[in-house]
């Protein structure tokens, strides 16, 4: 009976001792997991924070290639604008030559037309 009392002694011993061992875990697992949870809750406001940024900077970005192709868009048609320009330009100046061609040869033939004499000077 004495070994069975000390055999029943030891393995309540040995439940105390687990126990403890149990309750010491659990608090370490309960540290360690509130150390987790900090942790966690840390990163889900970094990764918060850097969504809000990246959405700030790709709001930024698209803003400017809005603006560039608005800007390229204005190039675009003064670019259009001074083509047009040009050509009407052109045309005068060719007009303009036709007219300067027209006089020329109009005044050729009124010289041609004029009799000679002492009014009329020799051209070089």
């Amino acid at each position: 009976m004495r070994r069975l009392e000390a055999a029943l002694q030891a393995t309540e011993v040995l439940l105390e001792e687990k126990d403890r061992e149990i309750v010491r875990l659990k608090q370490e697992f309960q540290e360690r997991l509130a150390e987790f949870e900090g942790r966690f809750a840390a990163l889900q406001r970094e990764v918060s924070r850097a969504r809000g940024e990246a959405g700030d900077a790709r709001q930024i970005a698209e803003a400017r290639v809005r603006g560039v192709e608005q800007q390229l868009q204005n190039l675009a048609e003064l670019l259009e604008g001074l083509e047009a320009k040009g050509q009407v330009i052109a045309e005068s100046t060719q007009a303009a030559r036709g007219t300067v061609e027209a006089v020329q040869e109009r005044l050729d033939q009124l010289e041609a037309d004029i009799p000679p004499g002492p009014h009329r000077q020799p051209q070089p």
